[in-house]
């Protein structure tokens, strides 16, 4: 399963949990509505600064939304090493976006 997969997925949980409907999460987002039900049904890659503002809407840290993404623990190798790659990019990403505020 793709990382923008399983990162949609959590995203959606979040929004559901506040009974927050995909337009008004669109809204605040700045995007469209279609765009958004794209991104959460995995559809689209969901870039570091966009994940920012989610977890912003959401009140919670970005740590706390990739946690909501934490694969199942019955994972290949290959898989396992796929994840801690991809977080290790998404960390870097951050540190990249944070030394240019």
């Amino acid at each position: 399963m793709h990382t923008h997969i399983t990162v949609g997925r959590a995203i959606k949980k979040l929004r559901e949990a506040r009974n927050y409907t995909q337009q008004f999460v669109a809204e605040q987002l700045q995007m469209s509505q279609t765009s958004y039900s794209n991104m959460e049904r995995g559809k689209t890659e969901i870039s570091l600064r966009r994940l920012e503002q989610i977890s912003s809407l959401f009140q919670i840290s970005l740590y706390e939304l990739l946690a909501c993404t934490q694969p199942p623990k019955h994972l290949s190798d290959h898989e396992r090493t796929f994840y801690q790659e991809q977080i290790v990019s998404l960390q870097r990403e951050l540190a990249s976006l944070r030394s240019k505020v």
